[in-house]
């Protein structure tokens, strides 16, 4: 997704590059950066749950979420799923493996930038359903824990 802001007088032209709940890539007239987001837009909202249902009912960044809700999906199931759509570059982990939340589980590559895919729980992975060179979509299973 690309824009033109206006900045105190002055426009930019701004890529998304990668977008995650609380967190994008953007270039900003052709420089990388990094940026947080603290409050959802409600168009980019709207998008995001579009693309991840997962996503759409998580609170806005920085909003605390009420003890008498349910987990959501994403973080109850036992299938770790693309958060975006690319091409797996490498997969570090196998099948019986034990891993703890945060090992680096797969490589995906997307809008030309390599990005870690962790294990979002500790556990032994009963099924890797991606490969090398692999094209996936948002949404699209990655490995499932026992």
């Amino acid at each position: 997704m690309a824009m033109e802001v206006d900045i105190d007088g002055r426009t930019f032209r701004v890529e998304v590059q990668e977008l995650a709940a609380d967190a994008a890539t953007v270039l900003v007239d052709g420089r990388q950066v990094r940026v947080r987001i603290r409050e959802a837009v409600s168009e980019l909202a709207a998008r995001r749950a579009e693309a991840s249902p997962a996503l759409a009912d998580r609170p806005p960044p920085g909003q605390p979420v009420a003890k008498d809700r349910p987990p959501s999906p994403v973080a109850s199931a036992k299938t770790l799923t693309a958060s975006m759509p690319g091409v797996v570059v490498k997969v570090h982990a196998a099948v019986g493996q034990q891993v703890q939340t945060g090992d680096v589980l797969l490589i995906l590559e997307a809008m030309k930038m390599e990005n870690e895919i962790r294990a979002n729980r500790s556990g032994k992975l009963a099924e890797i359903h991606v490969q090398a060179g692999q094209r996936v979509q948002t949404g699209e299973p990655l490995v499932r824990f026992e």
